[in-house]
């Protein structure tokens, strides 16, 4: 069984993050519903050989996929629904994940890999040939994950790797060289007496480095944690409360 952990709230029984834990085996953390450098993901499995985003779809009936145009979604009454082609996401997926590693693993490059996830068991691909990206069940998903990278590229990711990962990308949502929602205003440091405006995780550390007690007095009355936990970095929010 597979280990969870879930950006927000739990996983109730039948839940896809429930689901994906029975299917796979010890050796796959699954982050559920992160949200990486902006981009909100359904599921990133982290195995030994790489990371799985899974875009799952809760469509029915028979599944039209294009190399290029939208897919369509032809229900059991016939109707036809249209949905964008999910090749576009899986690309600005990769990208943040990418943009992710660079900041808070610089040495990791390990393959991504791409699954639209039929959630629904009514829900049948009627297209030949591959799709981009492929498309899987969760009857199949571990046989299709195995498959999915070949051993000449596979990252080898061991289990402390693995875990650390996981929990970094439903913790991290805003990373070291990200842009934040709100700036961090420092007592000092600034322009005519005004206090230092950082906009970045690593401008806050640079700024702390220069002038340490205006991290003590930050970490003192807690607006410093409040700024962490307010954007999107938890794990040093944590830091942050126990300073």
């Amino acid at each position: 069984m597979a280990k969870l952990l879930v950006a927000r709230g739990w996983e109730a029984s039948g839940s896809l993050g429930a689901d994906l834990r029975q299917a796979l085996t010890d050796e796959y953390v699954i982050a559920v519903g992160p949200t990486v450098r902006g981009h909100h993901l359904d599921a990133v499995l982290v195995g030994p050989q790489g990371l799985f985003v899974l875009h799952a779809k809760e469509w029915e009936g028979e599944i039209l996929a294009a190399e290029r145009r939208p897919w369509r979604e032809r229900l059991p009454s016939g109707r036809v629904v249209v949905h964008p082609n999910p090749r576009s996401d899986a690309r600005r997926a990769t990208r943040a994940l990418r943009a992710f590693l660079r900041d808070e693993f610089p040495s990791l490059r390990p393959p991504i890999q791409h699954f639209v996830l039929f959630v629904k068991p009514g829900a049948k691909l009627a297209t030949y040939g591959a799709t981009h990206p492929p498309c899987t069940t969760m009857d199949y998903l571990v046989k299709d994950v195995n498959a999915a990278i070949p051993q000449s590229r596979a990252a080898s990711l061991g289990d402390e790797v693995r875990q650390e990962l996981a929990q970094a990308l439903v913790d991290r949502q805003l990373t070291t060289t990200q842009r934040a929602e709100q700036r961090f205003i420092f007592r000092s440091g600034g322009l005519l007496g005004i206090g230092k405006k950082a906009w970045t995780i690593r401008k806050v550390i640079k700024h702390i480095d220069r002038y340490p007690e205006d991290g003590i007095h930050h970490l003192r009355n807690g607006t410093l944690e409040r700024w962490f936990a307010d954007q999107g970095a938890r794990h040093l929010a944590t830091l942050a409360h126990e300073a």
